[in-house]
């Protein structure tokens, strides 16, 4: 009879110089805010200053990390503006003013499993993107959409990602003030419209207009982890050495092992372990084992509440 178990060791490994392979091994660096098929969103009153006509200025940075990259958007204001992703190519829509897919030979094709610094800047005629903090492209805009603003803007709808933090100003920052932000140097919440930092304050607006980020389904704020855990298989011939198991994983007592335990590294994440052992169960139980330590991820849901 073989009985599979899993038990979680150690705690939790925090070296960002570590790196695991898995599919999403970004996180390793730290929170996110997860999107997925849900999303946040508030109101365009609460960014009076605010315009995405292509009528006035307006620099938008964000940090975020792509589970995939098919398609989403990273923020929209309905039948007004759109900044997404598609094939992992970035776009811009702005019905009337703008509607630009920035070029792999320019900004690159972005990919799943790491964090992008992305900004746009638009100084009421040129629409600029940068990527950590460098420029990369610059299109001429047609003039100002005479549409009126009202819808709601939203962030990371039908968008698979993690974001860190999310900035507006109502103005065009310059090449040096890009390069600030990307670096996290000195540029203050209070001279942006919208700064929220997920990783540090949670949904909390640390500009002056405090807007009330509002999240919808299980969109939610995490901090995503690497977690140890021993895996094994437990080979014996005894028709009873499964409820045996499954009895002691049922108390509060930790299970011991003793024997010889002879361990083989295969990769970055796993590490073989076979040998003969002893259950430290009421009843002792000599068996065969077959098993790996691995790396998993595990998140961690942040209270979201205005007081955070």
């Amino acid at each position: 009879m073989e009985t599979q178990c899993h038990i979680k060791v150690n705690g939790t490994m925090t070296n960002e110089s570590e790196t695991y392979r898995h599919p999403f091994r970004a996180l390793l660096t730290g929170y996110g805010f997860f999107g997925g098929w849900d999303y946040a969103h508030f109101p365009a009153s609460g960014v009076p200053e605010l315009s995405l006509r292509g009528d006035k200025p307006f620099t938008l940075f964000v940090t975020l990390c792509f589970k995939n990259i098919q398609g989403g958007t990273i923020l929209e204001q309905k039948d007004m503006f759109q900044l997404g992703i598609m094939d992992g190519l970035i776009y811009v829509i702005g019905p009337d003013w703008c509607g630009i897919k920035f070029p792999e030979s320019t900004l690159g094709r972005f990919t799943p499993q790491c964090w992008y610094r992305l900004g746009l800047v638009y100084d009421g005629n040129l629409l600029t993107v940068y990527l950590d903090g460098v420029k990369k492209d610059t299109f001429r805009c047609k003039p100002a959409s005479k549409r009126t603003a009202k819808a709601e803007l939203v962030i990371g709808e039908k968008l698979d990602a993690y974001f860190k933090d999310f900035r507006i100003f109502g103005r065009a920052l310059s090449d040096e003030q890009m390069q600030q932000l990307a670096s996290d140097e000195e540029i203050r919440p209070e001279n942006s419209i919208a700064w929220f930092d997920f990783a540090r304050t949670g949904r909390k607006d640390q500009s002056p207009n405090r807007v009330k980020l509002t999240t919808k389904a299980f969109c939610r704020i995490v901090i995503v982890k690497p977690v140890r855990q021993f895996r094994f298989n437990i080979n014996r011939k005894y028709d009873n050495v499964e409820e045996m198991i499954c009895e002691q994983f049922n108390t509060p007592k930790p299970i011991s092992f003793t024997g010889c335990i002879g361990s083989k590294p295969d990769d970055d994440t796993h590490t073989q372990l076979t040998g003969i052992v002893s259950l430290g169960t009421p009843n002792p139980v000599v068996c065969g084992l077959e098993g790996e330590i691995v790396t998993v991820w595990e998140s961690i849901d942040i209270a979201q509440n205005d007081d955070m």
